[in-house]
């Protein structure tokens, strides 16, 4: 929980400076409980979709993963302000944690640059600097991995938990992909019911002739 709550902190900060950024000449003068980045913040506490994340606690690695790449864009963010080196080393310890705990916080080393682009008015070399340190953080976690477990295998996994569409054949693992991306176009407007723990087979083996599918 004190996770979760922190990666709401970091993404109202985030978010407050897009906007004083993009649209704003000052800081803006609504008081912090009237504001639109509080507004994300709390739908981002209220409406988990992936809610495992949050209510299993083997979904830390998400968080943690997600939570490090939050505050490398905000240290970075200070870099690039002009707040001294110390954030730029800050920001690559920061996207390199996140890694240690899943790698999937490695999309952050495209999302950070594309941020500053679009939320602030430095040039594009001053970002390209930026994006040193995340780089340096990121290369360093991946030579640990590729030392410790070498280059990723290709082989298809034979356990039912690493390959949910290991019992099925090509037109049901699209349509059962397909209906899944269905359910959570639904889970966006009406989010329930969400469970802890998303299962394989928790959202059924789909055909092509299913409803369900047609109608995703």
């Amino acid at each position: 929980i004190l996770f979760y709550v922190l990666t709401a902190i970091v993404i109202w900060q985030l978010v407050g400076r897009m906007i004083v950024n993009k649209w704003d000449s000052k800081e803006s003068p609504n008081k912090w409980y009237l504001s639109l980045p509080l507004v994300v913040a709390l739908l981002f506490l209220a409406h988990p979709l992936h809610t495992e994340v949050v209510a299993n606690i083997k979904g830390r690695d998400d968080m943690m993963a997600f939570l490090g790449a939050l505050l490398a864009w905000k240290y970075s963010w200070d870099y690039l302000d002009g707040k001294g080196v110390k954030y730029a080393l800050f920001s690559a310890v920061a996207l390199f944690l996140g890694l240690l705990s899943k790698e999937n916080a490695i999309t952050f080393l495209a999302v950070i640059p594309l941020g500053h682009y679009f939320f602030t008015q430095k040039s594009i070399p001053q970002i390209a600097k930026n994006f040193i340190p995340l780089f340096l953080g990121a290369a360093a976690f991946l030579a640990i991995r590729f030392a410790v477990i070498g280059f990723p295998k290709t082989e298809i996994a034979t356990e039912l938990m690493n390959n949910p569409f290991l019992e099925m054949d090509v037109t049901q693992k699209y349509a059962t992909i397909i209906y899944t991306l269905g359910v959570y176009l639904k889970l966006l407007f009406f989010p329930h019911p969400l469970t802890y723990d998303y299962y394989p087979y928790h959202i059924p083996i789909t055909n092509l002739t299913d409803l369900r599918f047609i109608l995703s």
